[in-house]
This record gives C-alpha cells, structure tokens and sequence, in this order.
C-alpha cells in the first residue's frame, strides 16, 4: 500500500508539472497543439497497421532491397508491385492518421512511464512492432515513389509526406523509456537516410 501511495503521488506530480509547463508556455503565445500526445492518435491507428501481415512485411523489405539496390522500379515484378499496391490500398484510411501523429512533438506512453515508476519496465514498449510497420509502410511507399521517376508535384508531395511521417515515427520511438524502443528507431532512421540520399541522387 506504502508502495502504491509513492506511485501516485510521483505519477500525479508528473502530471501537474506538465501542465503547468505547458499552460505557462500556452499563455506566452506558443500553439496548444505543439503539447499534444502522438501516442493517442497512434492507438487508434496501430489496431489497424496490425493487418499487416508478417508475409507482407518481408514483402515490403525485399521491395524496398531492390528499389535501394536498383533506383528503379523496372527492377520490380509485376505481381510484386501489385502486392505493394495493395498494401497501400488497405492502409490508406489510416495513413492520414499516422501522418498527423508523426508531426507532433511529443510522443508519451503513460502506461510505461507506469511500469518504469512501478519498477516493473520491461525492454519492448506494446506499440513497438506496430510503429515500426506503419513507418516501415511509409518507407516503402517513398521508395516506390522515387523509383518511378515522375515528376510533378503529386510523386514529390508524396514522397516527401511519406518520408518525413517515418522520421517523426522514428523519433517517436525512441521517446519511451524502453531499449528497443530507441534500437527500432535507430534502424528507421538508418534506413531514411538511405532513401533520402537516393532522393537526391
């Protein structure tokens, strides 16, 4: 019981503190969405990013390989760039959402920060896996976009939306309190420097 008044008491200090911080902040002229939580917009979207199977991840992995490797779609069978397609289909009506989450600053797991003042944290947060598929989804899809070699303002919105949602996915992922939190987001960003630097070239 001792243990339990402890927790609340520091849980409800981290709380106050926050919003103090941000109402003070707020108060000053800084906008009030600068403060939002990522983390609920990516509960509602993760349940979602959940039907992407493991076969169509590896999918998307051995496509992006060869789009990395090739810098051209020709490179690409048919059947796999249909596979591709329908991936993007399926996670279209949720894509908006990962993008508006990936642009807010902060990214705050309550339920770890719990387990980490319950000195009960474990090494994988439970939104791990699907931020990395929904960010690894979005990586695929810019790659796709740069190999096609369109030009136009649709391919380079595309692209560029699709690239700068994974990065924020990526920082989001190291946010938490948990080590392979920090490990996915090392490799996300790895993995969107490569396709920026093919970007450019």
């Amino acid at each position: 019981p001792l243990q339990r008044m402890v927790f609340t008491m520091m849980s409800m200090q981290m709380f106050h503190d926050d919003m103090s911080e941000s109402l003070r902040q707020i108060t000053r002229g800084t906008d009030p969405g600068y403060f939002g939580n990522a983390m609920i917009l990516y509960k509602r979207c993760l349940p979602e990013v959940g039907r992407i199977s493991i076969s169509e991840q590896e999918t998307m992995e051995m496509a992006r390989r060869i789009l990395m490797a090739s810098g051209s779609c020709d490179a690409l069978p048919e059947s796999l760039q249909g596979q591709l397609q329908s991936i993007f289909e399926m996670m279209r009506p949720i894509r908006s959402t990962v993008l508006r989450a990936a642009k807010i600053r902060r990214c705050v797991d309550r339920s770890m920060q719990h387990r980490v003042l319950g000195m009960e944290s474990t090494s994988e947060g439970p939104y791990v896996r699907g931020m990395q598929a929904a960010a690894r989804m979005l990586l695929t899809e810019a790659a796709f976009g740069i190999c096609q070699h369109q030009d136009g303002l649709e391919t380079g919105k595309q692209v560029s939306e699709s690239l700068l949602g994974a990065l924020g996915v990526a920082i989001h992922l190291a946010d938490g309190s948990h080590l392979m939190g920090q490990l996915a987001a090392t490799a996300l960003l790895e993995e969107t420097a490569e396709l920026l630097a093919l970007a450019v070239e």
